[in-house]
């Protein structure tokens, strides 16, 4: 609309210089074309009420004219003075369709020009320091933040992805401990769906990954003898590249990860091809004699280390044996070992109550207490991290006494059972049979069947 009204205004003013008459159009139309626009909106003014009916219309358009041209003067100014150039820039254009002779429109756009095109700089090494501990910002903001400084962001970019600038961590060598990993280098894609695997070969008892150096979009999972990594998606469209550690006895070994940056278009030369063949392989020519059998991953091998686990149990009276339940409530001490194999031991408080009795409600609810201390061997089929079902068979050591702690005995018993565990919860159906069991018979009211108790348990690991 703008462009048609300054294509009419043009046209009106050209008609002019060829027919008016009218003296104040012809002294607004001078003032006009020097880019003096109060000058010609107050002849203009003067003109509409001089003027014939046949140049009054040229006058009021000449005057629509030049007070739109004050506005987008007004306006381009305002952008320049707050470094919008590009809007300024916009605006004077605009003004030179309606005044193509305007000089200061001419003058104001020459100078956006040259300041839109900021110059910027390399970043210094210690700026370098500052962009990795965030003094700039994070992404994407970070990059014009180092445009407004002067800094070249892709520039800045680059060199951070080659780790300049990031602090380095000392290390120690001493010749008693040997570490070396399969590769150091990973390569994701910009989605992160691939689960990449490293091979630890080291004659350490066991090696750790400090969890601090590992980078908040890094998930890494150690297992015996290797460990695997994943990575969350890439929102940006830059690559990050960090790194975490792997720590042996007095050695350690960087981890490099690189992500690639979502492709801003289809072009297939955006997307950096990060093949396996490209990580470094071992020079076994130069790497110790590692045992390593030793460090591969076994069969079966355990996929959780949670050791402690509060038990609770409950073992209803049988038919044929006794009127009584058992309540249980111990601490369990499971050691996971490979191949599925495993130990657990522990310490659970018993309290034996009548069958029609409430626990912890009446004052005699317990009619006997007891203590047992089992000892078990394990086999698991370890599925996942978060599931196993397991057997397990192996001794008690059990004492049991009466309400008034007079009567007392210590019989063994032999115990066995079934179980699964989900995440940090052990579900266990196990039969204990006790064994020297005289005093028990007397005590637990039967004379002619060994004494056998089903356990219902939930163990709850931490």
């Amino acid at each position: 609309m703008r462009k048609l009204f300054a294509f009419a205004s043009i046209t009106f003013l050209f008609s002019i210089k060829l027919f008016s008459q009218n003296s104040n159009i012809i002294e607004g139309n001078k003032c006009y074309e020097k880019g003096d626009y109060n000058c010609a909106i107050k002849e203009y003014q003067i003109a509409i009420i001089s003027s014939k009916d046949s140049e009054l219309e040229i006058a009021k358009l000449n005057l629509m004219s030049a007070q739109e041209c004050v506005k987008l003067l007004a306006d381009a100014n305002s952008a320049f003075n707050n470094r919008n150039f590009s809007k300024a820039q916009e605006l004077y254009n605009t003004l030179l369709e309606y005044n193509p002779s305007d000089p200061i429109a001419k003058t104001q756009l020459d100078k956006c020009r040259t300041n839109s095109t900021p110059k910027l700089r390399k970043a210094t090494s210690s700026e370098i320091t500052d962009i990795w501990n965030n003094k700039y910002g994070l992404q994407p903001q970070r990059r014009q933040n180092l445009i407004n400084v002067g800094i070249d962001p892709d520039d800045a970019q680059l060199r951070i992805n080659n780790g300049e600038g990031k602090p380095k961590e000392s290390t120690t060598n001493l010749s008693t401990t040997t570490l070396d990993v399969s590769k150091t280098n990973l390569y994701f894609s910009p989605s992160g769906f691939e689960l990449q695997e490293i091979k630890i070969f080291s004659n350490a008892k066991n090696y750790v990954v400090p969890k601090n150096l590992i980078p908040s979009w890094c998930k890494v999972y150690p297992y015996d003898g290797y460990i695997k990594v994943s990575v969350e998606d890439n929102p940006n469209t830059t690559s990050r590249k960090d790194w975490f550690k792997v720590v042996a006895g007095d050695k350690e070994l960087r981890i490099y990860v690189e992500q690639a940056g979502q492709s801003k278009t289809n072009n297939s030369t955006t997307n950096k091809n990060y093949s396996q063949n490209t990580t470094p392989k071992i020079n076994k020519s130069t790497t110790p004699n590692y045992t390593y059998s030793s460090n591969e991953p076994k069969f079966n091998a355990p996929k959780s280390n949670e050791k402690w686990a509060l038990n609770f149990g409950f073992g209803p009276s049988l038919k044929n044996q006794t009127n009584f339940d058992c309540t249980q409530l111990g601490i369990k001490f499971e050691k996971l070992m490979k191949y599925g194999f495993g130990f657990n031991t522990g310490l659970n408080l018993e309290g034996y109550s009548l069958q029609d009795s409430i626990p912890f409600v009446s004052e005699r609810s317990f009619t006997h207490f007891g203590i047992n201390i089992p000892l078990h061997l394990e086999y698991r089929l370890n599925f996942a991290r978060w599931f196993n079902v397991y057997a397990y068979a192996g001794v008690g050591i059990n004492a049991i006494t009466d309400y008034e702690f007079d009567q007392n005995t210590y019989p063994s018993s032999y115990e066995y059972g079934l179980g699964c565990r989900i995440n940090k919860l052990q579900f266990t159906v196990g039969q204990s049979q006790f064994q020297d069991n005289q005093a028990i018979r007397r005590t637990l009211g039967t004379n002619t069947y060994t004494y056998n108790k089903i356990t219902y348990s939930l163990a709850v690991f931490f």
